[in-house]
């Protein structure tokens, strides 16, 4: 029940953001302007001639990135297409974050905080060198207050390898 929902609300958080890029490239087709007066006045704002400096670049002169953001530590990595603007991989990167709290939560109600995500980079780091050891990932996440069994840990375990670790 609660991946449906959460997949719902996923992709209505992509489309919104999505349409928050602009208008679609078409820079003919500006909005009138309101005839309705605004209730606050704002001072007009003056703009300050900028010098270059030798060895900076404005962003109308910066070359086009080529190389991929460096990785959220938080986040297991994740494979997100290279030719997506940054806004959209930090989109993408924040739902990837918010469905793995949610996957965590499913396994264990008092899982999914951020400390959580960070456990999770490390055991998908883990992951990767091959060590699955439920016992350790149930040690991982559990905290003081709260120990989790080797079942929890095996259920992390593969949820993170299917789901969310490269």
């Amino acid at each position: 029940m609660w991946r449906g929902a959460v997949a719902g609300v996923a992709a209505a958080v992509v489309l919104t953001l999505a349409g928050c890029g602009g208008n679609g490239g078409d820079d003919s087709a500006e909005s009138p302007p309101s005839k309705t007066p605004s209730p606050r006045t704002e001072t007009p704002r003056t703009e300050t001639p900028r010098t270059e400096t030798p060895g900076t670049e404005t962003p109308s002169t910066r070359p086009p990135r080529t190389e991929t953001p460096p990785a959220d530590d938080r986040m297991p990595a994740t494979d997100l297409p290279p030719d997506m603007s940054d806004r959209t991989q930090q989109d993408m990167l924040a739902l990837k974050t918010l469905e793995l709290q949610v996957a965590l939560r499913e396994i264990d109600s008092s899982l999914g905080s951020a400390e959580d995500v960070d456990k999770a980079g490390k055991q998908c780091a883990e992951l990767s060198r091959g060590s699955s050891d439920a016992g350790a990932a149930a040690r991982r996440f559990s905290t003081p207050g709260h120990r989790l069994t080797e079942a929890d840990g095996k259920r992390i375990n593969t949820m993170l390898s299917e789901r969310f670790c490269p």
